[in-house]
């Protein structure tokens, strides 16, 4: 059983869509956050912010490579 596929070349077609339009949702997720982080960032200001948008930066990459 196992190195066998079960599935057709037109429904494997169709994941690969499905697939494509989840990392479109996704991206645009990210997007929004990114704006909202920019609106917060004008009216919150310190420390805690800063952290804030350094743990966002950190965390961003592993949004994006996923």
């Amino acid at each position: 059983m196992a190195n066998q596929i079960r599935i057709t070349p037109e429904q494997m077609r169709s994941r690969a869509g499905e697939y494509r339009n989840e990392a479109e949702v996704v991206n645009g997720v990210i997007l929004k956050m990114d704006q909202l982080l920019g609106a917060l960032q004008g009216e919150w200001e310190g420390a805690a912010s800063e952290s804030y948008a350094a743990r966002y930066a950190e965390l961003k990459p592993g949004f994006l490579k996923a």
